[in-house]
């Protein structure tokens, strides 16, 4: 019981100490808007509206009932455009020999840096990220998904890269989501990635636990890391799934399942993560831009 009391104190203080960073960010109004989200979660009040529906799709009943619905692939030349805008994005930080995202890898691989976020977050400015955003598969999804109109929906799209270190992280050191977790970004929300390198076990594959946003026992509520012990334990009715596919491969999750990355050991992971959620969110999420682009 002392645990799970030290567990609850923690969940607010981070809360608390994120809303208290969040309104020069912000705003006063948003920043109490996401405290009062997160701080919620462990009394179930996100996953409500994520369950209840009457009539709905099969991709979207299917996302209802396991947190997770494989979509269909990116098409190669796609997911070749993405990658050649990553590197034509960050290359006045590397050196002039650096001309493939492997030798990007091998290049973070000698600095230590295990995870590089936010390589392409530059919001509808970046046309390819845009395009694949707003593409009938993922846009329609989404607007089905939240159950609101595309012009009352933004989108934030980032691309990051996960490499094998050849040191052991510090203890303490932030973990770069390779631990269970929940992410609570919305009371409407609802991610798709796409793999832009291929991603088998081995590669930084992705893993979550089926079912496990349906349900919230008191010792899994508040925000932390949660070990596979801890989740079979009190959810032993969740399934682990691997997510593993070649180049291309695209999935939707309601990421309030428990969910986290691999770290990769045989070679780097580079994926495609896009946030729908409700427009009146667009002062937190300052990359997104609109689902249905202003002049239509």
């Amino acid at each position: 019981m002392s645990a799970l009391l030290s567990n609850y104190v923690t969940h607010f203080r981070f809360t608390f100490g994120e809303f208290r960073t969040n309104i020069p960010k912000v705003g006063l109004s948003t920043a109490w808007r996401f405290f009062l989200m997160r701080l919620t979660v462990p009394f179930g009040r996100p996953r409500r509206y994520f369950i209840r529906r009457q009539a709905q799709s099969r991709v979207v009943a299917a996302i209802d009932a396991t947190g997770f619905v494989q979509l269909p692939p990116l098409a190669p030349q796609t997911v070749q455009q993405v990658l050649g805008r990553l590197l034509a994005n960050v290359s006045g930080q590397l050196p002039a020999h650096v001309r493939s995202v492997d030798e990007y890898a091998a290049a973070l691989r000698r600095s230590n840096v295990e995870r590089q976020t936010g390589l392409l977050s530059n919001g509808a400015s970046d046309c390819v990220l845009a395009e694949v955003a707003r593409s009938p598969e993922f846009a329609e999804l989404a607007a089905q998904y939240l159950e609101l109109d595309a012009a009352d929906i933004i989108v934030e799209a980032t691309v990051d890269m996960l490499v094998s270190l050849d040191t052991q992280k510090p203890a303490g050191a932030y973990d770069n989501a390779l631990e269970f977790h929940r992410d609570i970004d919305g009371y409407r929300f609802i991610k798709m990635f796409v793999y832009l390198t291929d991603c088998f076990e081995g590669n930084g594959h992705h893993e979550l636990y089926l079912e496990s946003h349906r349900s919230y026992p008191l010792q899994l509520a508040p925000i932390r890391r949660y070990s596979p012990e801890e989740i079979s334990r009190y959810l032993p009715q969740a399934v682990l799934k691997r997510v593993i596919g070649p180049a291309g491969y695209a999935f939707a999750e309601n990421t309030l399942v428990f969910h986290r990355g691999t770290p990769p050991v045989r070679s780097h992971r580079v994926i495609l993560n896009l946030i729908y959620t409700e427009a009146s969110l667009r002062r937190y999420y300052t990359n997104a831009f609109q689902l249905r682009p202003s002049n239509l």
